[in-house]
C-alpha cells in the first residue's frame, strides 16, 4: 500500500496520508512520499489539501519507526532529521496555499504538520494533542 495518495481535481491537489490502520502515523516512507508529493506539484495546482485517510488526520510518528531509530548511527539520525526538515521546507515553500483538512485526531508530529499548513479546517468534535511535552521527549 502507498503511504501517501495524491489526487487532482479542478486545480485542487489532495495529498492524503494513507496509513489508516495506524491512524496515519508517519514513518520514513511517509515522510519521503509526502515530500515527493509536494515537490511534484505543477502549474495546474492552485490549492493543496493535506489530510488523512480514515478517521484520523495523523497520530504523529510511528512508534515502531521511533524504536528502530534508537539504534541509528549519528549519520542515520542526521539523514532522518534532514528528511523531515526537507518535508517542512517543501510545505513551507509550496507556491500555492496549503490547507490542513483535519478529519480526525492530530497528535504530536501530526499536529505540527497540521499547523505547517497556512490554514486549517478541523472537523467538528476532533481533538489535537501534543503528548511529547508531557512524556518528557522535549527537554526543558
Amino acid at each position: 500500500m502507498q503511504t501517501v495518495l495524491t489526487a487532482w481535481e479542478e486545480g485542487v491537489t489532495t495529498i492524503t496520508l494513507n496509513r489508516p490502520d495506524l491512524r496515519n502515523a508517519f514513518n520514513d516512507d511517509a515522510v519521503r512520499e509526502l515530500r515527493a508529493a509536494f515537490e511534484a506539484l505543477d502549474e495546474r495546482t492552485r490549492l493543496v489539501v493535506l489530510t488523512g485517510a480514515g478517521d484520523a488526520f495523523c497520530a504523529g510518528a510511528d512508534l515502531n519507526w521511533m524504536k528502530k531509530s534508537a539504534s541509528y548511527s549519528e549519520r542515520e539520525n542526521a539523514t532522518d532529521a534532514g528528511a523531515m526538515v526537507g518535508l517542512f521546507k517543501a510545505i513551507n515553500e509550496c507556491p500555492v496555499p496549503v490547507i490542513g483538512r483535519v478529519n480526525g485526531h492530530a497528535m504530536g508530529g501530526g499536529l505540527v504538520w497540521w499547523r505547517a499548513a497556512i490554514s486549517s479546517l478541523p472537523a467538528s468534535g476532533r481533538n489535537s494533542v501534543l503528548r511529547k511535552c508531557a512524556s518528557g521527549l522535549f527537554r526543558r
